[in-house]
């Protein structure tokens, strides 16, 4: 589980930006099954008995691989210092509090997530973009977290430092 502040099955982190602890993180996956997989060599196994272990090894692979693509992000985008917040459900809970919304030529589910209550004070500050007009973003952004319900003297507002060069 990554570091986070969590509650019940929420849990919000901080995004990585480092490719070596990704390297390593996949070696040591890589690490820990591979001995697993050979396990069942010379041990007389039924064939059910190794499928089994195989799809057990299957899921357990793509969940890390998930849980992987969920803490890391390339280097290049470590100035945004993301947090990424995270509900989790049971395999077999139910889905009925699912919604939709149209996307070009399909539909999103998706469900509401109140990270306000579920993590508060994890939202310290917004950087908008270079390009922005500087006091209409702030205005902005300033009534944006009055109606989100935040005090707006707590969340720091600037403007991003990244060169912006128009095309």
């Amino acid at each position: 589980m990554p570091e986070g502040k969590s509650l019940t099955n929420n849990i919000a982190f901080p995004v990585t930006y480092d490719d070596g602890e990704l390297v390593a993180a996949y070696r040591n996956l890589v690490s820990e099954i591979l001995p697993v997989l050979v396990m069942p060599q010379g041990r007389n196994l039924d064939n059910e008995v190794i499928a089994e272990l195989m799809r057990v090894l299957t899921v357990h692979l793509a969940v890390s691989v998930v849980a992987a693509a969920s803490l890391f992000k390339h280097p290049a985008y470590a100035s945004e210092q993301e947090y990424r917040f995270l509900h989790l459900r049971g395999i077999h809970e139910p889905l009925d509090d699912l919604k939709h919304r149209a996307r070009r030529s399909s539909l999103i589910r998706y469900t509401d997530f109140d990270w306000k209550t579920a993590q508060k004070g994890v939202l310290r500050e917004i950087v908008f973009g270079p390009a922005a007009d500087k006091k209409a973003s702030e205005s902005f952004i300033e009534e944006c977290l009055r109606v989100g319900g935040f005090d707006p003297k707590s969340v720091k507002v600037r403007q991003s430092g990244i060169p912006y060069r128009g095309t």
